[in-house]
């Protein structure tokens, strides 16, 4: 399978997967989804100001955009190559909450803390992000 097959079979899956839960928690189908509407960005930090929304979708993209950039440009490291396409998905999957409803939706509550939740697309994020450290310790 191709780099782009690739990058472009697992955005799909997480974005489908994570929108799905979405739609289940929102509904209330499956109990231990909890709906929580977040306007901020990770654990709700900086919900409730007016530009947040928007710098947010300009930080999203302007992630897009680099990921896009190292995806096709360094493409020997399988690892790598599993880091950005996870931080690709969990990106543009909040994005399109950010952009279509003005908020992402949260739905797994955080090991018991109250108050703090997140979502299959977070998830991705920070596998993601644990797996590029991963790469860069070790190059």
């Amino acid at each position: 399978m191709g780099k782009l097959s690739f990058l472009l079979i697992l955005t799909a899956i997480i974005i489908i997967v994570d929108h799905a839960l979405k739609y289940f928690a929102k509904a209330g189908s499956i109990g231990f989804l909890k709906y929580v509407t977040n306007t901020g960005a990770a654990f709700s930090l900086f919900s409730g100001l007016g530009w947040t929304k928007i710098l947010l979708i300009i930080v999203s993209l302007a992630v897009l955009l680099v990921i896009g950039f190292f995806y096709f440009k360094h493409h020997k490291s399988f690892l790598l190559i599993i880091a950005l396409t996870l931080i690709f998905a969990g990106t543009l999957s909040n994005l399109i909450d950010r952009v279509f409803l003005g908020h992402v939706i949260d739905y797994i509550p955080f090991f018991g803390f109250k108050g703090l939740t997140f979502n299959l697309a977070d998830a991705a994020n920070v596998s993601g992000v644990i797996l590029l450290i991963v790469h860069l310790i070790k190059r």
